[in-house]
């Protein structure tokens, strides 16, 4: 019965919380939580609002798709092939260490200000950590499951 209240009950100490902090910092940092609602409402009742909310789900569906793209293939091939992986993992060391700030910057200078900067810094972000993941798979689990019982199809691919 608790689990029903719960999230009710999250949400009226968001609410106090919101309410705390307006008080605490005044109306020139912390907006009216039911001014604001009555914003978002309006808002949400324009063309142009659901038009931003689709552009952004789009953007951030293929940043997705293009850092599990070319993470898995990438990652696959660098699994069977050494060579491979000792040509792109420096790549990978390299996306991780350097500050965002930094390659940002170069990608907003190089392609402008639309969706491929977007798109272009969620790949980033995401390609090293599932590039990384893709050659220890392929060491340790895949040959796991390929002696479970009643695995077949995956051996001549893998081999």
């Amino acid at each position: 019965m608790m689990g029903s209240k719960g999230p009710l009950i999250f949400l009226l100490l968001a609410i106090i919380a919101w309410k705390g902090a307006r008080l605490m910092f005044g109306c020139a940092l912390v907006p009216d939580p039911v001014g604001t609602m009555v914003c978002l409402f309006h808002l949400a009742a324009t063309r142009n609002f659901w038009f931003h909310i689709a552009m952004t789900l789009f953007r951030g569906g293929a940043a997705l798709a293009l850092a599990l793209g070319l993470a898995m293939g990438t990652g696959i091939v660098a699994g069977r092939k050494k060579t491979v992986m000792d040509m792109i993992m420096p790549l990978a060391a390299v996306l991780q260490a350097t500050p965002p700030i930094f390659w940002i910057t170069l990608v907003l200078v190089w392609a402008g200000t639309g969706s491929i900067v977007l798109i272009l810094v969620v790949t980033v972000s995401l390609f090293p950590p599932l590039f990384c993941q893709q050659p220890w798979l392929l060491q340790t689990w895949i040959p796991v499951c390929l002696n479970l019982p009643g695995s077949t199809g995956w051996e001549p691919f893998l081999s």
